[in-house]
């Protein structure tokens, strides 16, 4: 991986819910294994599934690994995702740009909603479970 960068991606199957952190500045190597995480975990979600993405500390990233990160959220709108929640930081603005306009070519049913922590994120999910929406 580049210097500073960091992905933790994983799937929870009990509670249909896929996670992707990204921390860091993304190089062209760095988003080929992270989209390949993303690829591999996302299988094991049921179509309906929520995605939790913390880009909090994600670093803007080269173009060509952008267009890696956007083949991610192709995977996973192919697979059926039903809720996104993106886990900002407001001093982050460019890295926040990014998602969101990649996000808008890709998602075209699923407008993400946006949380500050990943402790947020779970809490706005997990209440919309309990009441059954």
């Amino acid at each position: 991986m580049e210097q500073n960068a960091f992905f933790d991606i994983r799937a929870e199957v009990s509670k249909n819910r896929l996670y992707v952190i990204l921390k860091g500045l993304f190089g062209d190597e760095d988003s080929k294994q992270a989209v390949e995480k993303t690829v591999a975990e996302v299988k094991k979600l049921m179509p309906g599934f929520s995605v939790i993405t913390d880009i909090s500390e994600f670093k803007p990233a080269t173009a060509f690994a952008l267009e890696r990160i956007q083949r991610g959220q192709e995977a996973i709108a192919q697979q059926g995702v039903k809720r996104i929640i993106r886990v900002v930081d407001s001093h982050n603005i460019t890295g926040q740009m990014q998602f969101k306009r990649m996000g808008k070519q890709v998602y075209k049913s699923v407008d993400p909603d946006i949380a500050s922590s990943l402790q947020e994120a779970e809490a706005l999910l997990d209440m919309r479970i309990s009441k059954n929406l």
